[in-house]
């Protein structure tokens, strides 16, 4: 979106191959040839899936959308 893309982009740049949890994966060439890995995360709730989609990260970045159940995703993100 606005603020993950670029976020990646400046990750790329400085040199990191970065994980995006997405809900659906999209072809960006700028991505594949960043390294970035997509993550299918349907359910931005889900603990397990993000725990796993977080596995071997040393940081993460959240930034939840502004939607009616804002702090249940919070919440997951911290508890993953």
């Amino acid at each position: 979106g606005n603020i993950g893309q670029p976020i990646i982009a400046e990750l790329i740049k400085k040199g990191y191959a970065p994980r995006a949890v997405v809900r659906k994966i999209k072809p960006n060439h700028e991505w594949d040839a960043g390294k970035v890995e997509q993550v299918i995360v349907e359910n931005g709730a889900d603990v397990e899936a993000l725990a796993k989609a977080f596995q071997g990260a040393d940081r993460v970045f959240s930034l939840s959308p502004l939607v009616e159940n804002l702090v249940e995703l919070g919440t997951a993100t911290v508890e993953a």
